[in-house]
């Protein structure tokens, strides 16, 4: 067993939480990226995939831009202004910590 592969799972002890693996950690990453709007071949560089299809499983968990701006201004606090979808994008990079698209 690997030096990491142990103090992971001694961290997962120490910490009492449910047992998981890197490979969910790893899915869990590209799917919380595609939720927040990062653009798929990204994830694909990221994530070090050579074919652009193994990165497709998170195209679902990416919304599209009337999607995010619905869902958007149906919780925001700022009234019902409706915001572009470029600027709705941004604040979904900009929570995510990448930055906006640029």
């Amino acid at each position: 067993m690997a030096k990491l592969t142990r103090r992971f799972k001694k961290a997962i002890r120490s910490a009492s939480v449910r047992e998981i693996t890197f490979h969910e950690l790893r899915h869990t990453f590209g799917t919380r990226m595609a939720a927040a709007g990062v653009p798929l071949r990204t994830i694909q560089h990221w994530m070090g995939h050579a074919d652009a299809k193994t990165t497709q499983v998170y195209a679902h968990y990416q919304p599209s831009d009337h999607e995010a701006d619905t869902v958007d201004q149906a919780f925001s606090s700022e009234g019902l202004a409706p915001k572009t979808s470029a600027q709705t994008r941004d604040r979904r990079r900009t929570a995510a910590g990448i930055g906006a698209k640029g």
